[in-house]
């Protein structure tokens, strides 16, 4: 599905990747560790695991099983 992505340093000095799906904007954050976080606009907050992909693009996955990638 096609998202707008915005790369951008945030106030602690994380690279982060504003995901724009609709009318909603996620907030993914990628720690060196292979580990990375969600983060709503309505505050809600997930943790997943994350490799960069054959294409050079993270591919997150959930706890829970779910899977997402965004071209970075």
């Amino acid at each position: 599905m096609p998202c707008d992505v915005n790369r951008r340093v945030n106030y602690n000095g994380h690279v982060v990747w504003d995901v724009r799906l609709g009318s909603q904007t996620v907030t993914f954050v990628l720690w060196s560790n292979g580990v990375g976080e969600a983060i709503w606009t309505n505050g809600t907050r997930r943790i997943f695991d994350y490799t960069i992909d054959s294409d050079g693009d993270p591919r997150l996955t959930g706890r829970n099983g779910w899977q997402f990638s965004f071209r970075a």
